[in-house]
């Protein structure tokens, strides 16, 4: 893949029916390679965010002659984190959709005005033995 052919699967566009075309950088190959799909639900989901997680199963190959179709749910979307669900899917001939990658995205916002603690925030768990059940176990509160 080249340089344009890139800039040309990032270029995401809209069908008359209004739902999101992923393109396909070689019509001519045999399947639609994953890595592509990734940048262009990273591309769609979080555009202008830090993406900090990505899980996107391959249940099947997708076809390069079909039209890929991107199905995007806003599943949370805060000042600094933001959740996303995708699923890649094709139309059958028969009625239907051909799941082909679904995944989620988890982005934070850029951090350039904003202040963070440097230390996580952890909770405060003690320990005492008690030899009867096991060597260790949390104490109570209190």
């Amino acid at each position: 893949m080249n340089l344009e052919q890139f800039r040309t699967v990032l270029d995401i566009g809209s069908d008359s029916d209004g739902r999101t075309v992923l393109p396909v950088a070689d019509p001519n190959s045999e399947r639609v390679f994953g890595g592509q799909i990734l940048a262009q639900l990273v591309a769609c989901a979080a555009p202008g965010k830090t993406v900090k997680s990505l899980q996107v199963a391959f249940p099947r190959s997708g076809r390069p002659r079909e039209p890929l179709y991107l199905d995007l749910e806003k599943t949370h979307d805060g000042h600094s984190l933001g959740v996303r669900h995708a699923n890649v899917f094709q139309e059958q001939s028969l009625g239907g959709r051909r799941i082909v990658a679904p995944g989620r995205s988890c982005w934070t916002a850029p951090t350039t005005n904003m202040t963070t603690n440097s230390t996580p925030c952890r909770p405060q768990i003690r320990w005492r033995p008690n030899r009867s059940i096991s060597p260790w176990y949390p104490a109570r509160p209190g």
